[in-house]
């Protein structure tokens, strides 16, 4: 609720002090943003008359208020194997289930696998394109069970893993991440904290 400028670096570091407690992850991201906005703005001639000199948001104090962030390494044991995919299989939720395992599979980030389409399949030379955020799209081999699973999924659209909720008049799109059928399924499977993106590092 404060004017740009009235934010000066004992308010940001009380914040930073106050979020670390419940939520560090969100609050450093709220910061860099913050940071990153502050710098925009003192460049901006319109915005920098009314600006401190220095951006208030770069202050030692709050960046070891907030911490650093820690490197995730949670994955599936082997010996989780068989009580993970069980539990997988048996989520009532096909499309769920088999992004899934293809998730797990294929190694491949959760984004990516979320946004293949049915042209992205070559059945003819067992061949599955990934588009990939780092080099553009790489190919990988299509094993006979991940094929298996996505031939027995509904064609809805030209996403692989489409949204089973229709909206009038809007085009089909990607399911959301089933975030809430995986914790279930590793519920079941007693298997703690595992995410999607440590399906990949699995």
């Amino acid at each position: 609720a404060l004017r740009l400028r009235e934010l000066d670096a004992p308010t940001i570091e009380a914040w930073a002090a106050r979020e670390a407690k419940t939520r560090p992850t969100a609050a450093r991201l709220a910061w860099r943003l913050l940071k990153a906005f502050l710098g925009w703005c003192a460049e901006q001639p319109e915005y920098a008359a009314i600006l401190p000199v220095t951006n208030p948001a770069k202050t030692r104090k709050t960046r070891e208020a907030l911490g650093k962030a820690k490197a995730k390494d949670d994955s599936l044991l082997r010996e989780q194997l068989p009580a993970w995919f069980a539990a997988v299989r048996n989520l009532g939720n096909p499309t769920a289930a088999a992004y899934l395992q293809t998730l797990l599979l294929t190694g491949a980030r959760p984004g990516e696998v979320l946004l293949m389409r049915w042209e992205d399949l070559n059945v003819q030379w067992r061949g599955l394109t990934i588009r990939d955020k780092v080099e553009g799209e790489r190919v990988i081999p299509l094993t006979p069970y991940v094929h298996s699973l996505l031939a027995a999924l509904p064609r809805r659209g030209p996403w692989v893993f489409s949204s089973s909720v229709v909206v009038l008049n809007q085009a089909p799109r990607p399911m959301s991440k089933p975030h809430k059928p995986h914790e279930r399924a590793c519920g079941v499977a007693g298997i703690d904290a595992l995410t999607l993106h440590g399906l990949r590092r699995s």
